[in-house]
């Protein structure tokens, strides 16, 4: 929180989670019902949530993005259904096994992550707060596709996981490389249109 203010949201939203489970005794985001409907809600209630979020950054120091060149939001369809894919990919396993804290910890951190990139069509902010929840995959992605192998077998394991490699590669390669997302390559590659061969 020292460095980005914006890690607020992560503390916050983290723990209005579990406050949640807590109250209720349920856990909410292993319901993949009750989360599909809050992702549809979160799409037809757009507007509103738009309007709520320019109010809240109107009081802070970020209510200089409103009217700027960065005041748009950026649904990201890709991210949306890697991430929609990573979530059903938990719930099948976690169905298959006996749930622990930590299956609950990173199935709720792949949900706000979901949550963020629906929010990122009201503001671009809500696409920086994305990587706040989606860095756990680091650890998520191998922890899950482990229990493949105790689950069904090996083999279903290895394809798991070059299903998922295959899944990110080619996000990689059309954001990145073929569409140049943000500029980020400081060369020209084969891919590029205007290359040209001396």
């Amino acid at each position: 929180m020292l460095f980005h203010t914006t890690s607020i949201v992560f503390a916050i939203s983290s723990i209005v989670l579990i406050l949640i489970d807590k109250i209720t005794g349920k856990d909410i985001c292993i319901n993949w019902k009750l989360v599909l409907i809050i992702i549809i809600g979160l799409f037809f209630l757009e507007p509103l949530i738009k309007n709520i979020i320019y109010f809240v950054l109107k009081i802070t120091r970020f209510k200089t993005y409103i009217g700027s060149q960065f005041d748009h939001g950026d649904l990201q369809i890709i991210q949306f259904i890697i991430n929609l894919l990573l979530y059903i990919g938990m719930i099948i396993i976690i169905n298959n096994k006996d749930i622990n804290n930590l299956d609950k910890f990173f199935v709720n951190m792949q949900v706000l992550s979901l949550i963020f990139l629906i929010l990122g069509k009201t503001t671009v902010l809500s696409v920086r707060l994305v990587y706040y929840f989606s860095i756990f995959q680091l650890i998520s992605i191998p922890y899950f596709t482990n229990y493949i192998k105790t689950i069904w077998n090996n083999k279903k394991r290895i394809i798991a996981i070059c299903v998922i490699i295959m899944i990110f590669s080619s996000s990689l390669v059309w954001t990145h490389i073929l569409h140049t997302s943000d500029e980020i390559l400081p060369y020209k590659t084969i891919f590029n249109k205007n290359y040209e061969f001396k």
